[in-house]
């Protein structure tokens, strides 16, 4: 006998899927009814490739046994939306004594999540700087998280504020006398 070519073609589900961390099966089915009395791993195997990650994925039933030839379908799987349980972003302290030392926002992302681009703004200027700051004054914070390779990123969104203090002698003075007096 002489394996006949699997006729037809073959039809899924759903051609777009969003990216959850597993592997996606599409349901899917002949289009030849008379390939509907085949069985799996007898007459034909099934098998995917990039079926995981965003991106064209495919879906191939191969003949095997008394059938040949592959019947091949594309999907795609798009990228999900970043969720706040994908990544941490912490400000420094809300109020901060002078130290010389950089004060920044912390981020840290699963893999996947795009870049993140962090801008400071001073109270009372408007231009936005990326450098972590250091001297005195009250300070916005401003995150931007750029699409990732599984997941969209977000537009740029205020994170909070905080103060950098320093004290003058005076200052310092006074706020040691009232600490005196707490005591």
């Amino acid at each position: 006998i002489n394996p006949a070519p699997l006729m037809g073609d073959i039809e899924l589900s759903d051609l777009n899927f969003v990216y959850d961390g597993a592997d996606i099966m599409p349901d899917w089915w002949f289009t030849e009814e008379s390939n509907g009395s085949l069985v799996q791993d007898v007459d034909y195997t099934v098998s995917l490739d990039n079926n995981r990650y965003p991106g064209t994925a495919t879906i191939s039933v191969t003949g095997i046994g008394n059938y040949t030839s592959t019947l091949t379908k594309d999907f795609y799987i798009d990228k999900a939306e970043l969720s706040d349980d994908l990544y941490v972003a912490i400000l420094p302290q809300e109020d901060i004594c002078y130290d010389g030392n950089e004060h920044k926002l912390l981020f840290a992302a699963l893999e996947g999540v795009g870049a993140v681009h962090i801008e400071y703004v001073r109270h009372g200027e408007t231009e936005t700087v990326v450098e972590s700051p250091v001297e005195e004054g009250c300070y916005d914070v401003y995150m931007e998280v750029a699409d990732g390779d599984w997941y969209y990123g977000r537009p740029r969104e205020y994170m909070g504020s905080f103060t950098i203090y320093r004290f003058d002698e005076i200052e310092w003075a006074s706020l040691n006398a009232l600490y005196e007096e707490l005591l």
